[in-house]
């Protein structure tokens, strides 16, 4: 086991709620609902990595073919497991407190054939961090000392303390008896709903970022290459400080590695953020086709929008460097040799600096989603012995990511996500049952679902050459490297849908007039017996593992049991 993780999350509320009837009022009567309530949900998490890091082995030539016994041996063995890489870990803490009012006001009004419901919800939140102490590695406690921090809610960056988000939510919803009747009803309603929570605070500690030191990759032989490297000098498989060499990598650029301190990334945070936001509209009717059978369709539409995302301070939108991708010229296009997709990337201008060093900054991000649903329905209230309830969604959700919203600024990929919905675009449901006589009673529950996207790639061209512009002295930047490349949009390749036939038959018994029951149940699962693929090893097509198959829908099954109540 590399780490263990543990919390405590303890979760305080009080909250008050009023009703209020009020008749004859403008011609009809209300029912008005109030409330105050208060919630505190502080986070204490904690990560512990055993024995202070990981011991990486490869097969001697780094293949499969020669692993040997599995036995530990030295750099250039023909067979047998030969040292890799080593990494050291320093235990990671999150200790922050956020709390949050809130209150609300509705009310219901009837008046004749009409039904009106409308409301306002105000939330406000806040966070804090509490701070804390992580102890120091044990193999290397001088390049990863414990480290402490204080509790706080200013920004050391800017001196400014967290900000506080406050918003205000109206509901309102209108239901009208068309004939007065009760039989066919129109109804209608609009909503807005923000984020719950977001804790500003953790950018304000360094503890739970994770803080690793990397010695290695050596060469496949397990001899050193590189800048650093671990050799297992006493063949033990356990890494000691005396077998580590060389300076080592770091995890974050906000690690000193001459002090062993890692920076927090800091609370900047542009004060016109805003919290996610769903905009919400339904209208819809209902109808009593026939005694105990209503029929119904809904056309639900919603708008996912602000929330927040970080970009690189001064190319965030509104900055004076915007857009980052600026400094990005393309598509070049890469074609993979096995097979023989082509794929488009883009690298980073040879005259154009490339921004490090520099912090972040938090503004409301511009991508959006636009949800579109219909959704018919048919519900038989029990009668007759039986009941049924079957609905039909037919959905998109295409989302909108313009170049502003790539915060890294590398456009690559993006093309693939613009206007692409990958949430099933239709589902049936029908569930019912049957009351048999003797009290047994018989069930069923169908799920037909479109099946669901799988993003698929091919192997890039790894590390492009002179791809990385330049760093702000002038210097060749490091190279850009692309693993893999996305060819086609995100909704292209779809599993095949998946069509789940559930069914049961329950008998009941009762003694002592019903204080104690014994409940025979009889079930089956899938009973279509699909075998439908869900996923596979991987999406990438240039590797044999793309057709291997990880998980399909699991096969009939059948189960009896009994349940007592006693």
């Amino acid at each position: 086991l590399l780490s263990s993780y543990q919390t405590v999350r303890h979760s305080t509320e009080l909250k008050t709620d009023g009703t209020y009837f009020l008749t004859n009022v403008l011609g009809g009567d209300h029912s008005l609902k109030f409330g105050l309530g208060y919630r505190k949900n502080p986070i204490l998490s904690f990560s512990h990595y055993g024995g202070g890091g990981a011991a990486w082995y490869q097969c001697a030539g780094n293949s499969s073919s020669r692993c040997g016994d599995g036995s530990f041996q030295p750099a250039g063995a023909a067979e047998g497991l030969v040292a890799y890489r080593a990494v050291l870990y320093r235990d990671q803490l999150r200790n922050n407190n956020w709390w949050s009012y809130n209150g609300y006001l509705q009310d219901s009004y009837s008046r004749g054939r009409w039904r009106v419901n409308g409301g306002l919800r105000w939330d406000w939140q806040r966070s804090k961090y509490l701070g804390g102490c992580v102890p120091e590695n044990v193999v290397r406690p001088d390049l990863l000392p414990a480290q402490c921090e204080s509790a706080t809610d200013v920004d050391a960056a800017t001196g400014r303390k967290l900000q506080s988000f406050n918003v205000v939510s109206p509901r309102v919803s209108v239901t009208y008896d068309v004939f007065g009747n009760g039989k066919t009803s129109v109804h209608a309603s609009a909503s807005y709903y923000y984020q719950t929570r977001l804790t500003l605070a953790d950018s304000l500690g360094g503890l739970f970022t994770q803080t690793a030191l990397t010695w290695g990759s050596n060469a496949s032989s397990g001899a050193c290459a590189g800048t650093s490297c671990w050799t297992d000098s006493n063949l033990d498989g356990i890494v000691q400080a005396n077998e580590l060499t060389g300076t080592p990598s770091s995890s974050s650029s906000r690690f000193d590695l001459a002090t062993g301190i890692l920076t927090p990334a800091g609370n900047i945070v542009d004060e016109s953020a805003k919290l996610a936001r769903t905009r919400e509209a339904i209208v819809g009717v209902q109808h009593e086709l026939i005694p105990n059978v209503a029929v119904g369709i809904d056309y639900v539409y919603r708008r996912y929008d602000q929330g927040t995302a970080s970009y690189t301070v001064g190319y965030q939108p509104g900055g004076p460097n915007f857009p980052l991708s600026a400094i990005y010229t393309g598509p070049l296009y890469w074609t993979d040799a096995t097979t023989g997709t082509t794929a488009p990337y883009y690298v980073i201008c040879s005259t154009c600096v490339r921004p490090s060093g520099l912090g972040n900054i938090t503004v409301t991000r511009t991508s959006y989603e636009t949800y579109q649903g219909v959704i018919l329905t048919v519900n038989k209230r029990f009668s007759d012995r039986w009941q049924l309830n079957a609905s039909l969604t037919l959905q998109d959700n295409p989302g909108n990511v313009p170049l502003s919203a790539v915060t890294s600024g590398n456009p690559t990929g993006r093309e693939y996500q613009d206007g692409v919905s990958t949430i099933a675009k239709y589902l049936f449901k029908a569930s019912g049952s049957y009351a048999l006589p003797w009290g047994v009673t018989a069930s069923a529950n169908l799920n037909w679902n479109q099946g669901g996207t799988r993003t698929l790639t091919i192997t890039g061209p790894g590390s492009v050459p002179g791809s990385g512009g330049l760093t702000s002295s002038g210097a060749a930047a490091s190279n850009l490297t692309y693993n893999t490349l996305e060819f086609q949009p995100r909704d292209s390749f779809r599993y095949d849908s998946t069509t789940l036939l559930d069914a049961g038959v329950h008998k009941t018994f009762s003694f002592s007039g019903g204080k104690y029951r014994v409940k025979v149940m009889g079930d089956a699962f899938n009973i279509f017996n699909i075998a439908t693929v869900q996923s596979y090893s991987s999406g990438n097509l240039s590797l044999a593992t793309s057709s291997q198959v990880a998980s399909i829908v699991p096969p009939r099954v059948f189960r009896v049991g009994a349940q007592i109540t006693f």
